[in-house]
């Protein structure tokens, strides 16, 4: 974890250091996670380039959505569950973008990236309850809730495509998927402890 700690260090450092031309990125969009509905997130991001289509970048982000269910098995019928809600997650990532040879429209792009992540939510028991002579349903058990706070690090791998507009203004579509590194999440890419971005962004040359 120490490691970690400091190539985020490291590569904020060449961010804010380096010397050749950079931009300012502002996205907006939606995190979507296995079992969980569907969320907004949002981020502002300093890009620094290093060579010609290579660039340093760092952002932070704020990202919320509701609901997290499970699956319950019961008299071989599958009932879904909600088990948290309210989550809520800010993230400090530094990473390394690659562009690759423009079109007549785009320039496309690839990244990797570390960084920390702030989660909260709410968690809760549940309880069986029968509806009918044969009809059973889960539910969450308010009476049990618990607030949650965890810190937490992950890794990520993005791709996307930039459209110059004017005035070094530019239009930016990407992909993001990112796993938290911390044990108690069962491994790296998980259900559990992965989530997708799907962003647009402006990117202004500074």
């Amino acid at each position: 974890m120490n490691r970690l700690l400091f190539l985020i260090v490291f590569l904020f450092s060449q961010v804010l250091f380096s010397q050749n031309s950079s931009s300012i990125q502002i996205n907006g969009g939606f995190i979507s996670k296995r079992m969980s509905s569907l969320g907004l997130n949002s981020s502002v991001q300093y890009n620094h380039k290093v060579e010609e289509n290579l660039e340093l970048y760092g952002y932070f982000g704020y990202a919320a959505w509701d609901l997290y269910n499970i699956t319950i098995k019961y008299n071989q019928i599958y009932y879904k569950c909600p088990v948290e809600d309210s989550h809520e997650l800010v993230s400090v990532f530094t990473g390394v973008r690659k562009y690759f040879e423009q079109t007549s429209w785009f320039k496309p792009f690839l990244e990797a990236e570390v960084g920390y992540l702030y989660l909260t939510y709410h968690s809760y028991n549940y309880f069986r309850a029968q509806i009918s002579a044969n009809q059973f349903g889960f539910y969450p058990d308010y009476g049990t809730r618990k607030t949650n706070f965890e810190n937490l690090f992950g890794i990520g791998f993005g791709a996307g495509i930039v459209h110059p507009m004017s005035s070094g203004l530019s239009l930016v579509f990407y992909y993001k998927l990112n796993t938290y590194l911390n044990k108690n999440y069962n491994g790296l890419f998980t259900k559990r402890g992965t989530y997708s971005l799907f962003n647009v962004g402006f990117n202004y040359q500074i």
